[in-house]
């Protein structure tokens, strides 16, 4: 995610079903985000502000963007967020992302059948710019992450 050289500024979306989860559970206890990073390329975060984590409900897919701009992946990259952004930073030695993210999945699993027992997340930059042919990112990839993204979830239940 970040500005890739080209005229695209990008943004990362993670999504996971709750289905797993037992219906009848009394409480959820955690929730954590864990997203391993590849690399990072330039200095994204000097040039583009903040890394934001923040939910979004963009569906069961985001549209797909091919030649011209799909004014429906446009509404998905611009999906409102459903509650406030929070600044995350990367731990090093190995780069990730680890976020709580407990109060959000409660809020998805409490609206379970709205959303179609899933939770889903959008990190981006506070202040993207495409000002400069140099790429600044934030890196992940199959090939050095083969899970890319987990959701931790711990839940008591009867």
């Amino acid at each position: 995610m970040g500005d890739d050289s080209g005229a695209n500024i990008e943004r990362l979306f993670f999504g996971f079903r709750l289905n797993s989860l037992p219906e009848n559970l009394t409480r959820l206890v955690s929730s954590r985000l864990k997203w391993p990073v590849s690399k990072i390329i330039g200095d994204p975060i000097s040039k583009f502000g903040a890394l934001l984590l923040e939910p979004v409900d963009v569906g069961d897919s985001i549209e797909l963007s091919y030649s011209e701009a799909n004014p429906e992946t446009v509404a998905d990259y611009q999906a409102p967020a459903l509650a406030p952004a929070i600044p995350v930073s990367l731990l090093d030695k190995p780069l990730r992302g680890e976020f709580d993210v407990t109060s959000w999945t409660v809020q998805d699993w409490g609206n379970r059948n709205l959303r179609n027992k899933r939770t889903q997340y959008r990190l981006r930059f506070e202040s993207p710019n495409n000002s400069d042919q140099v790429k600044d990112q934030i890196y992940s990839d199959s090939i050095d992450n083969p899970t890319l993204a987990t959701l931790w979830v711990t839940y008591e239940y009867p």
